[in-house]
């Protein structure tokens, strides 16, 4: 092959890879202003549903979102130090055998708040639901000693409230068992290869229990009251009422039902009489009708039963993640 055939081979093949060079950038060109446009229509589509929303993308605008968020920020904080004024403070230090005293003792005065049951609020040998710690031998075990102590508080602040409210005795108390939740996985990621947040803990701790006492109107409505103002933090879950004795009932249902049952032929001979007397004691009843049925100072009392929960938010130990993360 002579000179001049290589170098007109060599000029065609440089042509050719030239010539794919050149429509292989075409393509991507091409390829690439097609995703630009794709992306460009997108962009459109979200700019014209930004600004057909309810809050304008203007500085203003996140100007406005920013005081929003600052003053969301400064009431969760003022609604949680109003609601955690109730916290306590569990003693770490506290020995099982030192509990058990402490319990003791203060169960003693719990035991001569003043009420109704001889003078007292409870009859003697009351175990404030903890019968086996005060009446029995066992001794508490040190892991559940903050549980304890905490449940504890609750009940002599319960106790206190139905003495200084006026109610006549506390019959029983029971603790609910608190539910232990299973633990979350963490999810590994999310979309994207961005991490999930972990799951929030609660707030607050809550501790539920049911008591039941014997308390007049007077005394229950100042006992409802007493949980709703108390520094401590309790919601009143569920309340029922049951009337020892109809006293309304006894004064009226009574003559009535005692009429009803009286032989016909007895009423028949008595109804002459009755008209004549009727005449005689009209005024009479008339005047009757006008005193009172019953007394509220002496009517009979209600058996109530009220489940509460109380709840604790830890600021007297330490005050939750979720405050502690809260920006003003």
């Amino acid at each position: 092959m002579n000179k001049n055939k290589i170098i007109m081979c060599s000029i065609g093949g440089i042509a050719v890879l030239a010539a794919l060079a050149l429509g292989y950038l075409a393509f991507s060109a091409w390829q690439e202003k097609e995703e630009k446009l794709e992306e460009l229509e997108a962009s459109k589509g979200s700019v014209e549903r930004i600004k057909k929303a309810a809050i304008a993308p203007t500085e203003q605008s996140l100007a406005a979102i920013e005081e929003n968020r600052k003053a969301l920020a400064i009431w969760r904080n003022e609604a949680l130090a109003a609601a955690s004024q109730g916290d306590i403070s569990v003693d770490a230090t506290i020995t099982p055998e030192a509990f058990k005293r402490q319990i003791g003792d203060e169960a003693r005065e719990e035991a001569h708040k003043p009420g109704g049951a001889e003078g007292k609020i409870v009859k003697e040998d009351f175990a404030f639901g903890f019968k086996d710690l005060i009446a029995g031998g066992s001794m508490p075990d040190r892991s559940q000693l903050p549980f304890l102590q905490r449940q504890w508080y609750d009940i002599k602040l319960f106790t206190d409230t139905l003495s200084e409210s006026g109610a006549i005795e506390l019959l029983e108390v029971s603790i609910a068992e608190k539910k232990v939740e299973e633990p979350v996985a963490k999810p590994k990621k999310g979309a994207r290869g961005k991490k999930a947040e972990p799951e929030k803990k609660p707030v607050a701790d809550a501790q539920s229990y049911e008591i039941k006492f014997t308390a007049r109107p007077t005394a229950l409505v100042k006992t409802i009251n007493a949980f709703a103002m108390a520094t401590r933090f309790i919601t009143v879950d569920s309340l029922t009422c049951v009337r020892i004795e109809d006293t309304l009932a006894a004064a009226l249902g009574d003559k009535d039902k005692d009429a009803a049952q009286r032989p016909a032929t007895r009423r028949r001979r008595r109804r002459g009489a009755d008209a004549e007397e009727g005449a005689e004691n009209a005024e009479e009843g008339e005047t009757a009708k006008k005193g009172l049925v019953i007394d509220p100072a002496t009517e009979s009392p209600f058996i109530v039963t009220m489940k509460l929960t109380t709840y604790d938010f830890g600021t007297k130990a330490e005050a939750p993640a979720e405050v502690k993360e809260v920006e003003e």
